[in-house]
């Protein structure tokens, strides 16, 4: 079957590299969300000329056709139940068995829109997936919070904040991975160094320094804290050697501080890497979550909310709300039975850890 010369949409009279099976339809942006927006409102798309069908239909075995003669004659074709059709525009491909299954025409949009569907689907199950893992993690560290404490059952407004969990494996940092930090550091810190001498004047010096204060602590920040506190800081596994930070970070650094030179920036950040940092994470993650100073620290650090933490603090938040901050295996990805390692207890007035046996978790105590 031959596919239309024209286009389907504007009726352009289609180019020789654009004109073939499958290929009904132009290289326009405009054509090319026209036929988008059809097949997502569910519409068909005639299975031998391609054109636009404007009316639903749920006839889907044998394709759909469009009221033109010469469509409706090749209608016939198909009925024998042996036919292939494009799966994303629905036009006739010819007999199933030169397509073994792959019903999918040569269209380039087709092919585009397929590839989206398919990562669209596979988004979707993953998205349910992990809410039915928050939901059973929720459920285990509700059911054993009232084990431990009946009295919690009682309180109107208690909400569980499901976290991710980082194990608690301390190691002591080689020197020769202290030396390739500092490499790294003063790599940046020389680059700053010179970028601030050549182009920052007193005064902007005076106000970049007036913007770099420590937050007042607020509701949110204690929040912040004691969820990341109950997590143990699992983002910071991708802060490796570097910690994100980057030229711009020490372009503040030196403007805050003016007397100080490359060397001796980079001495006061190695002079804040724990005794013990935490196995495969950064650098500067330890026992008491990160050893740098809040200044210190990387805008990514410093904004970073995952998205457990984005919909509490998005939340609206009741001044009597009460909140257990469960550490659980919810984005492990080994499809492993939902555990919860760590619960704390937080309320308006105090933060109280609910210890957790090895009978809940499969793991030793918390």
């Amino acid at each position: 079957m031959n596919a239309p010369k024209n286009c389907v949409i504007c009726e352009q009279l289609l180019g020789a590299t654009e004109f073939g099976v499958g290929s009904q339809l132009c290289s326009s942006a405009v054509c090319q969300f026209a036929l988008r927006d059809h097949l997502r409102r569910e519409l068909r798309c005639c299975a031998a000329c391609g054109r636009l069908i404007h009316h639903s239909t749920s006839n889907h075995l044998f394709g759909t056709y469009c009221s033109r003669t010469e469509c409706q004659n090749k209608s016939l074709q198909s009925m024998s139940g042996n036919a292939a059709f494009c799966r994303v525009c629905g036009i006739h491909l010819g007999p199933q068995s030169q397509f073994q299954n792959e019903y999918l025409c040569r269209s380039p949009f087709c092919q585009r829109e397929d590839f989206s569907n398919k990562s669209a689907a596979k988004s979707l199950a993953w998205f349910h997936e992990r809410a039915k893992r928050q939901s059973d993690v929720a459920k285990i560290a509700l059911d054993r919070a009232f084990h431990v404490r009946p009295g919690l059952r009682q309180h109107p407004s208690l909400s569980v904040v499901v976290l991710p969990y980082l194990e608690h494996k301390l190691t002591v940092p080689s020197a020769a991975r202290k030396s390739r930090v500092a490499i790294g550091l003063l790599k940046l810190a020389t680059e700053a160094f010179a970028q601030v001498q050549q182009n920052v004047a007193p005064a902007e010096q005076e106000a970049a320094f007036e913007t770099d204060r420590e937050p007042a602590e607020t509701n949110n920040v204690r929040l912040n804290v004691a969820a990341c506190s109950t997590c143990g800081g699992r983002c910071c596994n991708l802060g490796g050697d570097g910690a994100f930070l980057s030229t711009e970070k020490f372009k503040e650094y030196f403007i805050a501080n003016p007397c100080t030179i490359p060397d001796e920036a980079v001495a006061a950040y190695v002079a804040q890497i724990p005794s013990e940092t935490y196995d495969g994470s950064c650098i500067f993650h330890g026992d008491s979550g990160c050893g740098l100073t809040r200044s210190q620290r990387s805008v990514t650090c410093n904004a970073y909310l995952c998205s457990s933490l984005q919909n509490l603090l998005n939340a609206k938040q009741e001044p009597s709300a009460t909140y257990l901050m469960a550490a659980s295996n919810y984005r492990d990805k080994d499809h492993s039975e939902p555990k919860v390692y760590r619960i704390l207890h937080v309320s308006e007035k105090s933060e109280t850890i609910i210890s957790i046996s090895s009978s809940d978790t499969g793991s030793d105590d918390a």
